[in-house]
């Protein structure tokens, strides 16, 4: 039945894909989204189609697509040089996970 080749990244990036409130998923979600794909999405021909899907969340709020930018890690967590806005930096909160209200 083809059960057998069909895959979970084909689903998963087919669903990020179509998903038109993508963009107004917390950070939390995107962050266990991006663990979840780093194990899940195998092999280059899902890598590249993950890279070709605007589905990085940038510093700016804005999301990048892998495969036409270059996306840079947040240079130093909570400070700022002040040319941040001329690269497309990494949303910081992707890497630094803040501090939870108890």
């Amino acid at each position: 039945m083809g059960v057998s080749s069909a895959g979970v990244h084909g689903h998963l990036l087919a669903l990020i894909h179509k998903d038109d409130r993508f963009s107004e998923h917390p950070i939390d979600w995107l962050r266990a989204l991006y663990r979840y794909c780093d194990k899940k999405v195998t092999g280059e021909p899902a890598i590249r189609k993950f890279q070709g899907l605007p589905a990085t969340k940038l510093d700016g709020g804005g999301f990048a697509t892998l495969a036409d930018t270059t996306v840079y890690f947040p240079l130093q967590r909570g400070r700022r040089y002040g040319f941040e806005h001329e690269l497309p930096l990494l949303h910081p909160d992707l890497v630094w996970a803040r501090a939870r209200k108890t």
